[in-house]
């Protein structure tokens, strides 16, 4: 299966939580390219931000948002993938939903913030074209799917085991959880 993997516009944990997934996907046989929404965002925000104060151009609020987003759209029609896989899918603008559906390419979610940011998270989702979502909490299954009418599953956390793995530490740095 060809996945196009949409890494989040976070470079925090659901960056590592795309890491894990597309290792995994890589592990089961499937064709992965990832799309570095991050990077593409940070470009457009800087490339803006530039023009706004070296030219004295306004631009919409969510102007680097659709840019970012629309790459999205090139990423599709380059690779054909069976599946879109958003990771995050909050920072996505609604265009590369409605394209991808355009396209006829079904797009799952994977959403990462789960109990805390379902208002808005079901409201990303609510907006249509995402085919199944998935979140971290189980909790949240039943609100999501009610309030979007979209199919709602769990799906544990994933986490790239290059970078998490059981390490032995001085005394000084022994506990039970650290973060």
């Amino acid at each position: 299966m060809k996945i196009l993997l949409i890494y989040p516009g976070a470079t925090w944990s659901p960056y590592d939580v795309a890491v894990g997934y597309e290792s995994a996907f890589r592990a089961l046989g499937h064709k992965v390219v990832s799309f570095d929404y991050h990077t593409q965002y940070k470009f457009y925000q800087q490339y803006l931000s530039y023009l706004s104060q070296h030219h004295e151009v306004a631009f919409p609020r969510d102007a680097a948002v659709v840019l970012a987003s629309e790459r999205v759209t090139i990423s599709i029609i380059d690779m054909q993938p069976d599946v879109i896989v958003n990771i995050m899918g909050v920072a996505l603008h609604r265009r590369a939903y409605v394209h991808a559906a355009i396209l006829g390419v079904p797009m799952v979610t994977i959403l990462t913030e789960s109990p805390y940011m379902d208002d808005f998270q079901g409201e990303q989702i609510a907006k249509g074209y995402v085919r199944l979502a998935f979140t971290n909490d189980k909790a949240s299954l039943k609100p999501l799917a009610e309030a979007t009418g979209i199919r709602v599953e769990y799906l544990p956390h994933s986490y790239d085991p290059a970078r998490h793995y059981p390490h032995v530490v001085g005394k000084e740095f022994q506990s039970d959880v650290f973060f």
